[in-house]
């Protein structure tokens, strides 16, 4: 028992003792009635044994009865305390296997607290929605703001706001959860401008933010049930409250099977309660509660025992069983045996027992299994579109199973909704049906949901899905399985994506060859490649073999010309433009090229351009790159193709903008490099799109790099890093580090420039990207050669020299060589070996079209001529090359040049 929690700070001292003092005494005499011995073990706070050293039969309940008055007990005594002082918030995790009595618990949790002023909120996750984003809270919300199936967009929105009024919520909240019911978009409320990922977790944030308001006004006790079914978002936005809980009024109860372990575990206030099966005493007692206090044959009790196993569930049903056959008659104050009982009159099972329960309801067993079939839960109006029974007869038949406590109900008809009283109640009903009976229902109800309940298809297309594969029509479960793995992908919940488009491919597996089923695997493929760049990262091997299944079946099916064969290639491309094998990547970017000439779709040839480009951009060909991605602009239509940005993760016009400003500024044009870098960055902002605002700073910053432009490179990379922050993006956070060290050390800060320097090529490489890490390797040679660091400059050369080779990236080979003679000269009397440098990196950067590197060399050679007498040579060389440059060219290599010249 915390006594004084986190308001012990604003007490003084000895006030505090006599707190702490009364609150021993309390829990000291709290244990004394119900005999648990008081450990206090090494961190503090107090350990409290029940059966052990000394068992009693009645352990559980005396650790219960004890818990509860230990709780009045501190309620009493932080009354002593400063407002909210004893506000500590706890997580209990109830764990144990099926039908043990997890819900039970809960159960008399809330009854225990029916007279306390608290809020009870209570959630539960499903099978059905392993792979559905924050699916428990999505529930909640929906109850919370009552919202029904035949609401329409606008009726949704109008309840949910009403719901979140009652609570000071940020701005955004209602923006953020309107999409989550199919709810129409606020009218009044600005555009977030979130990156999927930031918008998930804003969205988490909002849910979180919900029950701290809830929490402030009164106590909460948060309940959420089958923790072991949580979708992977519910569990992170878990963690969230698990970190906020020290600081809430709260409770937080989460039930789970055996083997489930959140990370959040193990910590002071999070406790965990694991539920055994009970002793025959126990037992024992639930029969006799059952039965109304009236006493069963004891070998019929001994029978239920031992069938059992101490499992509460099983004892419950097969006892209800027994009273509601045949085999007992009412003898006043106790139950006898109507007769000799059969050797097979007990089921052997929980579902033998719940089956024989079932098949005593009459023709209320069939709307139990068409129940079952819908889910765990179902509402009236869903039920009454499936069944063949009018009003009055399903009406009669959900009574029948509420009075038999199979299922449990919340509402009225028609907005009644109904929950089966356990999953293996659900289960059982389920498995009650022959096969084809099965199949039959799932059909009708996918049918009956397809046509009248278009919201939910919308909402929830793992239902239809499910449903499907019930009725064993697996290219229609795997098609609404691929909507909603893009549905999950839109809101950047990836993980569960991957989890639907894998299970759709699993389906795909086993469907016969045909063209039409390669079609639907490549589109469950191509679909599969954007959650695995984010989930695996984009050098990931699963995501290299998705794609390259998904070529090849295009190759084998002669579907080559396939709308969705583009982004399979696109994928394939940016995998190995990733990972650095940009001969590969040129050939994937060729082939784009030669199908968007085939379909001659605009959006088609404008990707495929941009392909092209950005890759010859990284192979050292920057005049045709060049080419290329004025072509793509030519082909780029903001009407048309605005929605490239949310489909592939880049706005179009942003990236061909971004890549010219970088091919330009290769090929001298500083002016206009700096011009499209700009035009990137607007682009960007136009489309409201965050990757694409990253991706348009992050290569502004490297063509300002470039440049050598150290105050406009500050600017843009800190843009960057600001950007990447507020919207979570980790792509572009490296570079940008590395551009802001670089321009920190350009602008008098060399120390703590080089520092960040190495901190962001480390997070570039943590990413797992390498490309254009010639550039960067080259950045920080030069900086350890100005710091005087030979031996690290010597050993970074050595593997730029090697990465070059091997991944085709020739763009930054040039530079290579200056720097090496830059290392040479360190070393008295290495004039000629330095020279030779030089004269390989002018060489290079002529035959690449490279001007801006050229120069460089140029300058840097000319420089080392002036120093040994040969200053004519000097002239002639860098005059030469300046020449090619435009005369208002203000570049600082331009600079340099004409200094040289000037003498």
């Amino acid at each position: 028992m915390d006594v004084a929690g986190e308001g012990a700070g604003d007490l003084d001292p000895e006030d505090l003792r006599e707190v702490l003092d009364a609150g021993r005494r309390e829990l000291a005499a709290v244990l004394q009635r119900f005999g648990g011995p008081l450990v206090e073990p090494a961190g503090g706070g107090h350990l409290v044994y029940f059966g052990w050293p000394v068992a009693h039969e009645d352990d559980a309940r005396r650790a219960v009865t004890a818990g509860l008055a230990i709780v009045d007990a501190g309620r009493r005594l932080s009354a002593s305390l400063p407002p909210g002082a004893g506000e500590r918030g706890q997580i209990v995790i109830v764990a144990g296997g099926a039908g043990i009595g997890k819900s039970r618990l809960v159960r008399a949790l809330r009854t225990a607290l029916a007279r306390e002023r608290s809020r009870w909120i209570e959630c539960r996750c499903s099978p059905y929605f392993e792979n559905t984003a924050l699916a428990p809270f999505v529930d909640l919300l929906r109850r919370m703001a009552r919202i029904t199936e035949a609401d329409d967009e606008a009726q949704r929105l109008s309840k949910l706001e009403q719901a979140l009024g009652a609570h000071a919520l940020p701005k955004e909240t209602l923006t953020l959860f309107a999409p989550l019911l199919s709810a129409a978009s606020p009218a009044r409320a600005a555009p977030l401008n979130l990156s999927p990922q930031r918008q998930k977790q804003k969205t988490q944030e909002a849910f979180l933010a919900l029950l701290q308001e809830i929490a402030a006004g009164e106590p909460l006790c948060f309940v959420m049930e089958d923790l072991h079914w949580a979708d992977p978002s519910t569990i992170e936005l878990l963690g969230l409250l698990v970190q906020q809980a020290p600081g809430m009024g709260l409770l937080a109860v989460f039930t789970c099977r055996h083997g489930f372990a959140p990370a959040w575990g193990g910590r002071e206030h999070v406790s965990q309660i694991t539920l055994s099966k009970l002793p025959r005493n126990r037992v024992e007692a639930i029969i006799d509660r059952v039965a109304g206090g009236k006493a069963l044959p004891r070998d019929l009790v001994a029978s239920i025992v031992a069938k059992t196993d101490g499992v509460p569930l099983f004892v419950e049903e097969l006892t209800k069983m027994v009273l509601e056959s045949s085999l007992l008659r009412d003898a006043g104050s106790r139950w006898e045996l109507a007769g000799p009982l059969p050797s097979l009159a007990i089921p052997s099972t929980l579902r033998d027992s719940l089956t024989a329960r079932l098949d005593k309801l009459g023709h209320a067993r069939a709307t139990a299994q068409l129940a079952a079939t819908i889910g765990r839960e179902f509402t009236y109006e869903v039920l009454e579109a499936v069944s063949p029974l009018d009003g009055a007869a399903l009406e009669a038949d959900l009574a029948r199973l509420v009075e038999g406590e199979l299922i449990h109900q919340q509402g009225f008809p028609p907005r009644a909704t109904y929950t089966f009283k356990h999953i293996l109640v659900q289960e059982a009903a389920y498995a009650s049906m022959l096969k084809v009976q099965r199949q039959t229902m799932h059909k009708g109800i996918a049918e009956t949901l397809l046509a009248r309940f278009p919201e939910r298809v919308e909402a929830q297309p793992e239902v239809l899905a499910h449903h499907y594969e019930g009725a064993e029509v697996p290219a229609r479960a795997a098609a609404f399985l691929l909507r909603a793995g893009q549905r999950a992908t839109a809101r950047s919940a990836n993980v569960e994506a991957v989890g639907h488009l894998n299970k759709a491919l699993q389906l795909v597996d086993a469907l016969p060859e045909a063209p039409e089923r390669d079609y639907l695997e490549i589109s469950l493929r191509a679909a599969l490649g954007a959650p695995l760049m984010v989930t695996r990262g984009y050098g990931a091997p699963e995501l290299e073999a998705t794609y390259a299944r998904a070529l090849a079946l295009s190759e084998k099916s002669a579907l080559v010309a396939l709308p969705e064969l583009m982004p399979v290639l696109g994928g394939l491309w940016i995998f190995y433009l990733v990972r650095s094998k940009h001969n590969t990547s040129l050939s994937l970017a060729v082939q784009l090229l030669k199908i968007a000439n085939r379909t001659g779709d605009s959006g088609d040839l404008l990707r495929a351009h941009i392909a092209c480009g950005n890759t010859m951009i990284l192979v050292g060909r920057p005049q045709e790159a060049r080419e290329h991605l004025e072509k793509a602009l030519s082909h780029h239509d903001a009407a048309a193709h605005g929605a490239f940005a949310f489909i592939y993760g880049q706005d179009a016009a942003t990236h061909a903008l971004a890549m010219l400003a970088w091919a330009l500024a290769l090929l001298g044009h500083p002016e206009d490099a700096f011009r499209r870098a700009d035009e990137a960055v607007a682009a960007a902002q136009a489309v409201s799109h965050p990757n694409s605002l990253g991706m348009a700073l992050g290569v502004s910053s490297l063509v300002c790099h470039l440049l050598e432009d150290a105050p406009r490179a500050l600017r843009r990379s800190a843009e960057l890093i600001d950007v990447c922050n507020e919207q979570g993006i980790v792509h572009w956070i490296g570079m940008g580090h590395l551009v802001h060290g670089w321009a920190r050390k350009e602008l008098g800060e060399p120390a703590s420039g080089l520092d960040e320097m190495e901190q962001g090529r480390r997070r570039w490489r943590e990413i797992g990207s390498r490309s254009a890490d010639s550039q960067w390797d080259a950045t920080l040679i030069q900086a350890y050669v100005e710091a005087g660091r030979r031996e690290d400059a010597l050993a970074l050369l050595a593997q730029a020299r090697v990465y070059v080779d091997e991944s085709g990236e020739r763009l930054y080979a040039p530079e290579l060589d200056r720097l090496e003679g830059e290392i040479q000269l360190m070393c008295d009397g290495e004039h000629a070996a330095a020279e030779a440098s030089f004269r390989r990196a002018i060489d290079g950067a002529s035959r690449a079209g490279e001007k801006l590197l050229e120069l460089r060399a140029a300058v840097r050679l000319g420089a080392l001529y002036r120093d040994l007498g040969r200053s004519e040579e000097a002239l002639r060389l860098v005059g030469d090359i300046l020449a090619t440059f435009p005369q208002a060219t203000d570049a600082r290599d331009v600079r340099r040049a004409r200094e040289l010249i000037a003498g």
